[in-house]
């Protein structure tokens, strides 16, 4: 409850006015009640960082990178009555079509995946910047109920501490996933950690 946040809560991003993320939000929110979110980080080059960069630094095990049905079963592990989920992520970079994907996740754990591109323009989308991709991704992700990320991913690190800073609520419905254990670690550290079991204020396992 610093100057930090006072910082992050006065900045409004020009995206958010814009008439394509009104009505996505429009779709999202209101019309498919899509309050669930998750950040899939399974682009190729987060596949890279963390086996070349990240798991040879770290002191212990994490599960930094999972695939969309090793994610959506943690989730259902600890969120059992979730049926549908908003996903983030970069379908251009990701490892299958969203229409595998969606199939594979349904078949193993009976949630139904959602992504921008099912209420986008396919040509819009196409033309679309990186950045102005994960701006609308980053502002969609602040108003979720409950919000699923990586304590190793910046995305989810500052959607938190953002969600905080608006009205200083505590993160009782923040998660993440990459605690090497079968279900989700709740976040206690309004995205300020990287170190998963900082983030959830565990003790360190043995």
């Amino acid at each position: 409850m610093d100057i930090i946040s006072d910082f992050c809560r006065s900045l409004v991003p020009r995206i958010r006015s814009s008439s394509l993320f009104q009505t996505l939000c429009s779709e999202i929110f209101y019309k498919n009640k899509l309050s669930v979110m998750a950040q899939f980080r399974i682009e190729g080059d987060w596949a890279s960082y963390c086996r070349y960069n990240l798991d040879p630094v770290l002191v212990r095990p994490e599960q930094n990178y999972l695939t969309p049905v090793e994610i959506c079963t943690k989730i259902k592990s600890s969120l059992p009555d979730v049926k549908q989920l908003y996903v983030f992520c970069d379908e251009r970079y990701a490892p299958q079509p969203k229409h595998l994907i969606n199939q594979a996740v349904e078949d193993a754990t009976g949630i139904r995946l959602f992504w921008k591109t099912d209420f986008m323009d396919p040509e819009i989308y196409r033309n679309m910047s990186a950045i102005d991709a994960s701006l609308i991704d980053f502002e969609i992700s602040k108003l979720a109920s409950t919000f699923i990320g990586l304590s190793r991913s910046t995305f989810s690190n500052m959607s938190a501490f953002e969600r905080f800073s608006e009205n200083f609520a505590s993160l009782s419905h923040d998660y993440i996933y990459n605690l090497p254990q079968e279900n989700l670690g709740l976040r206690v550290d309004k995205g300020t950690r990287v170190d998963p079991w900082e983030t959830c204020g565990l003790p360190w396992p043995n």
